[in-house]
């Protein structure tokens, strides 16, 4: 049972009628102060009633849709007020779910300092009394259900949970609020829109990078021969078609697929102060383009992370929503080693001159 801030006023009100007629003898002022203190006496005692009967009678339940969603799209809220009792549901409010979403930080992640002590003192004092404003939740009729829409902010890129909160029953004069059911935990994932021209290269046990930071596609190889393609800086000189420079005069070079059912490692470059901030979330967007592109072919992939983290993404949906997890909640870290990585390095165009020469990369940005 909180009092709301309108109780707080409705006090201070009469307890200065009181100590006005005190002070002047007016006993004219007894009987408003009298009325004042039946009112702050019965509203706890109506809004405990209602919110009683909406424990007993009334179920919440909560979704998001969708769950999983790309940065910047469209989703809301769907919160569910079903009514079990053959009488009329009590008004129910809550607060505005747009305002209370939170990032969920990773665990490895460094704890969130303390607040200072005001701002302790100021939370506390907030829990004292009722929440506002509140948002009035619809009124099923007896056995219906009525839902409750509200936006999701999709602006940022993140976990984000909605952590469970009451819904609130309040006396007619809103007076005091008592809390009624709770409603669920919510938790979306909100992930790096997918760049449309990311693409997989042709790797083997011969890629290396070309002077640009890009990772040049096609140079050796472990699988079968598909064809020929024009020769660029960087290539392998083994790799020459010879019979080419004689048909067309200019040089081609041998293209090879990779080994059959192996398992492509892409390693996300998550060091802190070697990225700029746009080019990082470039990275995220070539990355989620690529894990697309992956499922799509089916293509066995381990996503990984030069902080040590590593996900297998088999073509599962579990295992895509864990992969789009990663990236949705990837942040720049503090203290990563940096060894020879094994697998494909997706970076940023200042984090590759920053890498080991001799490990495959993709660089992203100018």
């Amino acid at each position: 049972m909180r009092p709301t801030a309108r109780a707080l006023g409705v006090f201070l009100a009469g307890l200065g009628l009181a100590a006005l007629a005190l002070t002047t003898g007016t006993d004219e002022l007894l009987p408003t102060v009298a009325a004042v203190a039946a009112l702050l006496l019965a509203a706890p005692v109506w809004a405990s009633t209602r919110a009683s009967r909406a424990r007993s009678g009334v179920v919440i339940g909560a979704e998001a849709a969708p769950m999983v969603m790309p940065k910047g799209a469209a989703a809301s809220l769907h919160v569910g007020v079903t009514n079990r009792t053959v009488r009329t549901c009590p008004a129910l409010s809550v607060e505005d779910p747009a305002t209370r979403w939170v990032l969920r930080r990773h665990r490895l992640e460094r704890t969130a300092p303390q607040p200072a002590r005001s701002q302790r003192t100021r939370r506390v004092l907030a829990s004292l009394v009722a929440p506002g404003p509140l948002v009035a939740l619809p009124l099923p009729a007896p056995g219906a259900t009525e839902v409750f829409f509200s936006q999701i902010p999709t602006k940022g890129r993140g976990v984000f949970l909605l952590p469970a909160a009451p819904t609130w029953a309040r006396d007619p004069l809103r007076l005091f609020a008592a809390p009624g059911p709770t409603i669920p935990t919510v938790t979306v994932v909100v992930h790096p829109r997918a760049d449309p021209l990311a693409t997989w290269p042709t790797v083997g046990a011969g890629a290396s990078v070309g002077g640009s930071g890009q990772l040049d596609a096609g140079r050796g190889g472990t699988g079968d021969l598909v064809g020929i393609r024009p020769y660029v800086t960087g290539d392998r000189l083994s790799l020459l078609h010879w019979p080419a420079r004689a048909r067309y005069g200019t040089w081609f070079v041998r293209q090879f697929a990779p080994e059959d059912g192996a398992t492509t490692r892409l390693v996300l470059d998550d060091r802190a102060g070697v990225h700029r901030r746009s080019d990082f979330e470039a990275m995220l967007s070539t990355a989620q383009g690529l894990v697309d592109a992956a499922l799509s072919e089916d293509r066995p992939l381990e996503l990984c992370t030069l902080s040590g983290s590593s996900t297998h993404l088999s073509g599962e949906r579990c295992s895509y929503e864990e992969a789009v997890g990663v990236l949705a909640s990837l942040r720049p870290r503090q203290g990563v080693q940096v060894a020879t990585p094994n697998g494909i390095v997706l970076t940023t165009a200042t984090g590759a001159r920053t890498l080991p020469g001799t490990a495959p990369i993709m660089a992203v940005g100018a």
